[in-house]
């Protein structure tokens, strides 16, 4: 039997940027204490999507980049 390549990088342990964005992001939002559900209800988009975001499964923009840093409160 095959062994089952990894979804993400096919097997190649590569970690895109949209993963290390989203990881970045979501430590800042621990750290700032903040729930996916806190986070999700300020952006008005679903927890499931913001999941998706910072787990790198949906493309990171900058506009919202921007709208994620003011929903935990990076301003500057």
């Amino acid at each position: 039997m095959a062994k089952k390549k990894c979804s993400h990088c096919n097997g190649t342990g590569k970690v895109t940027d949209h993963e290390k964005l989203g990881a970045q992001l979501q430590r800042l939002r621990l750290k700032a204490g903040l729930t996916l559900r806190e986070v999700s209800a300020s952006l008005k988009i679903s927890i499931g999507y913001l999941s998706d975001l910072e787990h790198g499964r949906r493309p990171w923009t900058i506009t919202k980049v921007e709208f994620y840093r003011r929903a935990i409160g990076l301003n500057a």
